[in-house]
């Protein structure tokens, strides 16, 4: 379980404040010895989570002084009857298996009303660069941690951590999802009354887009999301003898074949949803990269800055690193 004394600053990074690293007590160590102490830096791909980890931490205190060698400054601490204060995520729902942060293996105990740390660390993720530029998947087998696998091309990799922070900030803050839907059925004329309950935010889906809202009972889509960051183009794709938009293919995926759809949906195929990192609107989207064909039928294109601006997702450092990038 981390502890608050686990976190400290990197002289070389300030604006990380007292979360510039953390220690790992029990590291791997080199071959032939036992566990050993390594220190892990935050990274700037990460950096959202220095305002997370701020706002649900005690009050900064003196770091706790830690030997070289013997019991940890926790043991210590438990020894002098003054154990270090765990460190506290302010309340959320009760999230799935596969956020960024990464100990041991996935766990759905934490309570709905309060993540904690050790939650964190029940839900680990392994970020692997296997150069396939393919897209990312979950692997919940029992047998291994959920694995997120990301690109190696720069441009591609900063597309899949855009997936990633949208993915936590649906599906971890209460109210985002809820908002994100509503915006989407107001610009489609339809309705979004109940969408956001009983679901789960992730990268499995039946088409190929980026995130799904997939209903809990019945595992049918009820929401398609694609991303377009900050270099994201739109890309044709191969529908038969044919070849269309991806965003028409995705939805003939689902016009095809109703029972992708969540059954409980009032409609025959679920929303459809385009975040625009480079804030556009879908007719500069048609005009510039589609030729001026109504690729985008049916969707509900949203900007970031529409989306991320508005409550509940103002002052969310993961919404203040989306509108950054």
């Amino acid at each position: 379980m981390l502890e608050t004394t686990d976190f400290g600053p990197n002289p070389h990074v300030p604006k990380y404040k007292n979360f510039g690293c953390v220690e790992v007590r029990y590291a791997k160590g080199t071959r032939g010895s036992g566990p050993r102490r390594r220190t892990v830096l935050t990274s700037p791909e990460f950096e959202w989570v220095v305002g997370l980890l701020t706002s649900g931490s005690p009050p900064p205190a003196a770091r706790a002084s830690r030997p070289l060698t013997g019991r940890s400054a926790c043991g210590q601490a438990s020894a002098a009857g003054a154990r270090p204060e765990a460190l506290t995520i302010p309340p959320c729902r009760e999230p799935p298996p596969g956020i960024f942060t990464a100990t041991s293996k996935p766990s759905r105990s934490a309570p709905p009303d309060r993540l904690t740390t050790n939650a964190f660390a029940e839900r680990r993720v392994t970020c692997a660069a296997t150069g396939d530029d393919g897209p990312m998947v979950n692997n919940h087998s029992g047998q291994e941690p959920p694995m997120v696998r990301l690109p190696t091309e720069w441009g591609r990799t900063r597309e899949a951590l855009h997936a990633l922070a949208w993915r936590d900030l649906l599906d971890l803050f209460p109210g985002t999802l809820e908002s994100l839907l509503g915006l989407a059925a107001s610009r489609t004329g339809t309705t979004a009354v109940a969408m956001s309950e009983g679901v789960t935010v992730g990268f499995a889906g039946r088409c190929g887009s980026d995130l799904f809202v997939v209903c809990d009972e019945c595992q049918g889509d009820r929401a398609v999301i694609e991303l377009k960051g900050p270099t994201a183009q739109m890309n044709p794709r191969k529908d038969g003898d044919a070849e269309v938009w991806q965003t028409v293919f995705y939805r003939n995926i689902y016009l095809a074949d109703p029972a992708r759809t969540c059954e409980h949906l009032p409609i025959a195929s679920p929303f459809f949803i385009l975040l625009d990192a480079q804030n556009r609107t879908r007719q500069v989207i048609e005009e510039n990269e589609c030729w001026s064909e109504p690729a985008l039928d049916g969707w509900a294109v949203l900007a970031y800055e529409d989306v991320l601006s508005e409550p509940p997702f103002v002052g969310l450092p993961l919404a203040e690193w989306l509108l950054r990038r």
